[in-house]
Formats: structure tokens, sequence, C-alpha cells
């Protein structure tokens, strides 16, 4: 039987076809890199649910940081994603970090809050 996976490409068929592919098409909510399983899910070292949404096949290793990094710094987000970005995702500077990957800067109260961490993000 077919399994089921969550944010990865499947194969379409074309009408009539005889199951021949015709085009991928997403099967599942999708985000981040990769094709992520239910399985992959928290739990016995597993990371949250979360960081496999963003980060798909990468996080285990995001959460690794977090794990070393907890602190919060705005909308859930913590020191250790921030330092993953400056490390891994080629983030530019405080304000790439808090308006593109984080999107914390979209609130200014959330922005001046979380601006020191994501300074110090690029020092470490």
């Amino acid at each position: 039987g077919a399994v089921g996976v969550v944010g990865a490409i499947g194969v379409g068929t074309a009408r009539g076809g005889g199951g021949v592919p015709a085009f991928p098409r997403v099967v599942g909510g999708g985000g981040g890199h990769g094709a992520v399983t239910p399985r992959t899910g928290a739990g016995a070292g597993r990371p949250p649910e979360r960081l496999v949404a963003r980060h798909g096949v990468e996080a285990a290793a995001v959460h690794e940081l977090v794990r070393a990094h907890p602190e919060e710094v705005g909308l859930g987000v913590t020191v250790g994603e921030l330092l993953w970005s400056v490390a891994h995702e080629g983030a530019l500077d405080a304000d790439d970090l808090l308006d593109r990957r984080t999107r914390i800067g979209l609130v200014p109260e959330d922005r001046a809050a979380a601006l020191p961490a994501a300074r110090a993000a690029f020092s470490r």
C-alpha cells in the first residue's frame, strides 16, 4: 500500500493513461526542507513538530542547537534557531533574522524585544 507523506511531492496520473505519471503535485501541508513522515514528531528525543514543519530533515540538527540555547526570543523562536539561521541558512543581519526568517519583526514591540538576541547571534 501507499505510505502517507506530509510535505512531499507526489506524482499524479494522466486520465486514461493507465497510471502514467503526468505531473508533480504536493500531497500534504508541506513546509521546510525535505519530505517528513508523521512519525518524525516530538518524543523519544525527536524534534518538536514545529521544527520539523519548518526545517524538515534538518530538524534534528536544529533541535540540538535549540537544546543548547533554549532561550526564547519571541513567538516561540529560540536563540538556537537564530544561531542555526546564521550558521546554516546564510542570514545576513539582524533584520534578515527578524523580518524574513522568523517574522518576529513584523510587530514593532516583538522586534524591539528580540533585536538584542538577533544581533548577538552574529557575534557567537
